[in-house]
């Protein structure tokens, strides 16, 4: 099946996210920094709302959604870091086993289903 150019732009954006999202990253920003999580959430409607209505507008909400989710993640992945960084610290702290990554999942193209699995994910 031959893909439209919605599909296009957006599996490339959430390819790009994917390979970067850190698990864990929407209940940090719940309890961290709501106006983020809401704003993603706002941008992710205007995606919803311009798919196959209006391709300009379309595409800058896909590039300001992948915006959004870098700075999460790197808000996410730096709180992390600084965590981990205390849990060095402590005398005697043993390092955590390696964890095999396993390759991300085929998501589905439907942007809420992709969302709620994120959730259910971060859970």
């Amino acid at each position: 099946m031959t893909k439209n150019s919605y599909e296009e732009i957006w599996d490339l954006a959430t390819e790009e996210i994917a390979e970067i999202y850190k698990a864990g990253t929407f209940d940090f920003l719940g309890r961290k920094d709501p106006d983020l999580y809401k704003k993603i959430q706002s941008v992710e409607d205007n995606v919803n709302l311009f798919w196959a209505k209006n391709q300009n507008v379309f595409g800058m909400s896909v590039n300001f959604w992948k915006n959004l989710m870098r700075q999460a993640i790197g808000e996410f992945s730096c709180d992390r870091i600084q965590m981990m960084g205390a849990k060095v610290a402590v005398p005697g702290a043993a390092p955590k086993p390696q964890v095999k990554k396993e390759p991300p999942k085929e998501q589905s193209l439907n942007i809420i289903e992709i969302i709620k699995e994120t959730q259910r994910q971060d859970k």
